[in-house]
């Protein structure tokens, strides 16, 4: 019973055990709710399953296609098995019409683990175009909620996401207003935005709304199941979707507050509006600290701000005390101005008899980068495949892309234009700030030619476009030294089968004038030996070039390069003859033939300080969990002797493993078909709250005239969306194999960091490791393109000045420069993207960075454990102690009824909920509750009024039961 009646006392009023009052008004705040839903939906309505029902409220839901009803959370669900666009519930049209916001509630239970996967949509639009969107709707997978709301005209919102195990039943509600975006699971808020939509012209009265359906292309669906269904047409409060969830709602927080037990505390410090790790004279510090009362009871603090000289504290302390219930929440700022003898400013919390550090800064000099432009169109949206160029002759700074892009954008002056160039280009002069251009490549007669001679005309099949330019500069070729390789592909009208080429224009300048060169090879996925997509010319040390390419289905390839940039062993005499000669030409580098991985995006470089040359490649699905893999080899000898005979045994991951060979020939040779082979840099990935960067693939390489490296690659904010290209400063471990930040390049240089800057809380994931989707662990299978690699999110850690790891998690030390190491000692929770085991080591670089999504200064660290797995960090807050609650077990040791209530002795308790709840003929008739303390053995009172035949007593920390017993009349 206690599950039942918990939520009735607690939910309307957000834990009214903790607020003493007698009221049960929790239930009418549920049906007030109720009450003014729109919809409504239990799937128990007589007629379901007969093609169309009467709702318990909304009107007539009309069936399509193979659905069913299963047994769901509450009597009967709404299930769907088979993900097609025919499988669905539509309702009346213009549910919505007139409403400026909506919240919609139900339970949720998806079966599918790739996108698209939709429980509903509402639209007024017959079908939808990119970045012309006008819908809210819901994608939901096994492993994350993506909220959508769009009346767009040219450019695309980002979506609002929350991660998390998906695979049960979950309570789920999405609110839409003025405020923006919320994701609540289990009466929790779980994501969110600040983000507002002109919600009238997507709520007409023609507005269609289906549950499982989807009006993209020609529809997409939903696998999974759906109980409880509402739609109301106003934005509900958070106490009012706590109310509606009810029991799920008790249970999730009884869980968070278990698991957590602690006072959460974040300490940050501004100078104005900028954040900031270091201070000097003139500077006015404000320190904006939070609490959150996660322990069972209610919390008493003192926050302390206190400005310090190097023998003691200062004048200009700021000091205020707080009562703070159970999972509420407190706000402390304060300011100090910067004197010269200031050395530290720190920020104390004081519980009792326990002193939490808080946070602390310090006086230093640190160089942070300025402020970073956003991503737009005109800048650096809609980049893909970027092939990073630097012009020898000028020192510009080029990226050469996939045409992704249609559509307008501003230039740098502000003029609007419009993208129509069959090549996406940016320029710049600092790798900073970038802006499109057209350069003037457009595709060459001599490729359409080709095309209409061998495969399909041009135009008339699916993805006939530019795909993963390579820029090379020839210096000896004085007419045109800039070789600018393009590929071409088509996958048919419904991806049944893949026909590519590449081809070679050459210019006078980076952007032309472009002198055609024709195709260079060709390849028909059935007939041929490779894919000939993904070029990029690699140049030896000894002055040797190949041309490598390759994408997925026959793995990376490459042959000698002419001196005129054209493959060895093509015939050229005709496109006949190409088209022939290609069909088995070159050796294979990387695997895998038939992988379903990959791999594509060939990049190979020297590194002369490391002693090796690389090969980059991408794996997985472009708009999801592509991830960058890296493999090499030794440049003792020549890549034309290291290759002359078995090729694809010569590249080595950090394994040692020759990522060359088949999966066939991987398993036979030791290896598991449970990863993939090669070293991994990047992926998706996700510190703190922050953006979840999906995809950060198919990367080009920039060893700069300063000796500085950078990685060029894409990057999504939305799963499947538009990519942002992004630069990201490369460094070199002393096992000589690259990491790169987990920030856009912003003018960061490698500098000395000060001790201090380092303490505090960070936000830790192990970028490299390899995550796979529930049920999903063999890379070989089809079905694994998308469910592989998948985000990996972060932990946190708390470097604490004294050289332990908050938590108990180790030790940590630093070389006085920018490299700390971690040795853990507890073995962490994966399910918690805790990947470090007892034993563990970490090394990390710390740089300085600007977030450009987060607008704000930041210091980050990225490094590699002693198995080479990927690290990245960023420093979440100040926070250098920890502040775990602790609790004592509380036992009833004796009851009794009183005239006017109920008495009870126990073993003592601080701060908690007694409860009392009176029954009458098994129906709750009176209720009382009181946030008290009582020491052992003394009597602890509740006053009860009203009839009842039978007491229950209950004594709860937080909604954590502690002690129940029954009284009886």
């Amino acid at each position: 019973m206690m599950n039942k009646i918990i939520p009735i006392l607690t939910a309307a009023a957000c834990f009214m055990p903790y607020a003493a009052s007698a009221a049960d008004t929790a239930p009418e705040g549920a049906s007030a709710a109720a009450e003014e839903a729109l919809v409504s939906i239990s799937f128990d309505e007589p007629g379901t399953g007969t093609g169309s029902f009467t709702a318990e409220t909304g009107g007539t839901v009309t069936e399509h296609g193979n659905i069913a009803y299963a047994d769901g959370v509450n009597g009967k669900a709404l299930s769907i098995t088979e993900k097609s666009a025919e499988n669905y519930l539509e309702l009346e049209d213009g549910i919505l019409d007139g409403c400026t916001a909506a919240t919609y509630t139900f339970r949720l239970k998806p079966t599918s683990a790739d996108v698209p996967n939709w429980p509903f949509m509402t639209t007024p639009d017959e079908t939808q175009t990119m970045n012309y969107e006008k819908y809210v709707g819901m994608l939901a997978t096994t492993t994350y909620y993506t909220a959508e709301r769009y009346n767009n005209s040219g450019t695309r919102l980002s979506s609002v996401t929350t991660e998390g195990d998906y695979s049960d039943w979950e309570y789920v509600a999405v609110v839409f207003d003025e405020n923006g975006t919320r994701i609540y699971v289990n009466g929790m808020l779980a994501a969110s935005d600040e983000t507002a939509v002109y919600l009238s012209a997507v709520f007409t009265a023609d507005s269609k709304t289906w549950l499982g359906h989807a009006n993209w292309g020609e529809g997409e669906g939903f696998s999974g199941m759906i109980d409880d269904f509402a739609i109301y047409g106003t934005a509900l409060s958070e106490d009012e979707i706590q109310a509606l969830a009810g029991d799920s709602y008790t249970e999730a927080l009884n869980e968070y507050l278990n698991e957590n037990n602690r006072l959460v505390i974040k300490t940050n410090f501004y100078n104005g509006d900028d954040k900031v790790f270091q201070f000097g004279d003139g500077d006015t510090v404000t320190v904006k600290t939070t609490i959150e009362n996660l322990m069972p009871s209610e919390a008493n603090l003192t926050v302390s701000l206190t400005p310090y000289s190097s023998v003691g504290a200062l004048d200009g302390a700021a000091e205020a005390s707080y009562s703070i219930p159970v999972t509420e929440t407190r706000d402390f700022e304060a300011s100090v101005t910067v004197t010269p003898e200031t050395e530290r400013i720190a920020v104390t919390v004081t519980d009792g008899a326990r002193v939490i550090d808080a946070g602390s800064i310090y006086r230093s000099d640190v160089i942070f980068p300025s402020e970073a432009p956003e991503d737009t169109y005109g800048t650096t949206m809609a980049a893909h495949d970027p092939s990073i160029f630097k012009d020898p002759e000028t020192g510009i700074y080029y990226a050469y892309n996939t045409d992704a892009y249609s559509g307008e954008y501003e230039s740098a002056d502000g003029e609007t234009l419009t993208d129509t160039y069959p090549m996406d280009t940016f320029v710049s002069e600092d790798l900073i700030h970038w802006e499109r251009i057209d350069n003037n490549f457009r595709i060459p007669e001599s490729a359409v030619e080709f095309f209409d001679e061998i495969f399909t005309p041009m135009g008339s099949a699916m993805n006939t476009g530019i795909w993963a330019p390579d820029m090379f500069y020839a210096e000896e070729d004085t007419e045109h030294p800039y070789w600018l390789y393009y590929s071409l592909s088509t996958n048919g009208t419904s991806f049944d089968y893949t026909r590519s080429a590449i081809g070679l224009v050459k210019g006078e300048s980076p952007t032309g004038p472009w002198t055609d060169c024709g195709i260079i090879i060709s390849s028909d996925e059935n007939d041929c030996n490779t894919n000939a997509i993904d070029s990029n010319i690699y140049e030896d040390t000894n002055g040797d070039r190949f041309f490598i390419w390759g994408s997925f289905q026959r793995g990376i390839h490459q042959v000698k390069l002419t001196e005129d940039g054209r493959a060895e062993g093509v015939d050229y005499t005709s496109n006949a003859s190409i088209h022939s000669s290609s069909k088995n030409l070159g050796d294979r580098l990387f695997s895998v033939p038939s992988g379903h991985q990959g791999p594509e995006g060939p990049y190979m470089i020297n590194n002369t300080d490391t002693g090796y040359r690389y090969m980059f490649v991408s794996y997985g699905w472009l708009g999801t969990n592509y991830n960058v893999r890296i493999a090499r080899n030794s440049l003792e000898n020549t890549w034309a002797s290291e290759t002359a005979e078995e090729p694809h045994r010569k590249l080595e991951d950090q394994d040692g493993r020759l990522v060359g060979t088949t999966f066939a020939d991987q398993v036979k040779e030791g290896g598991s078909l449970d990863e993939l082979w090669g070293y991994k840099l990047i992926g998706s990935y996700k510190l703190g709250d922050g953006i979840t960067y999906y995809g950060n693939c198919h990367n080009s390489v920039l060893h700069d005239d300063d000796g500085n490296w950078y990685l060029a690659d894409h990057s999504r904010k939305v799963p499947d969306g538009y990519a942002a290209l992004q630069i990201r400063r490369m460094l070199w471990t002393d096992e000589g194999w690259p990491v790169v930040s987990p920030l856009t390049y912003s003018g960061e240089t490698e500098q000395t960091i000060p001790i201090e800057m380092l303490y505090g809380t960070w936000d830790l994931s192990s970028v490299g490791q390899t995550i796979f989707a529930d049920g999903v662990n063999d890379v070989s299978n089809r079905n694994s393109i998308k469910n592989v690699d998948l985000p990996v999110l972060s932990s946190e850690i708390i470097i604490s000045p004294d050289g332990t790891l908050g938590g108990g998690l180790g030790t940590w030390e630093y070389d006085g420069d920018h490299t700390v190491t971690l040795h853990f000692t507890k073995d962490g929770d994966p399910e918690n993207y805790e990947f470090y085991k007892n034993g563990d080591t970490m090394e990390l670089y710390v740089l300085t960075g600007y977030d450009k999504d987060q607008r704000e200064s930041a210091l980050v660290m990225t490094g590699t454990d002693q198995d080479m797995i990927t690290q990245f960090a960023k420093k979440n807050n100040a926070v250098a102690g920890t502040a775990e609650g602790t609790a004592a077990a509380v036992t009833i040791t004796g009851a009794a009824l009183t005239d006017t209530g109920i008495s009870v002795t126990t073993t003592g308790f601080e701060n908690m909920s007694m409860i009392a709840a009176g029954y009458s003929n098994g129906k709750v008739s009176a209720v009382s509750n009181a946030v008290i303390s009582a020491e052992a053995g003394a009597p602890a009172e509740l006053t009860l009024s009203g009839e009842y035949d039978t007491v229950k007593v209950y004594i709860s920390r937080g909604t954590t039961l502690e002690a129940l017993t029954v009284l009886t009349k």
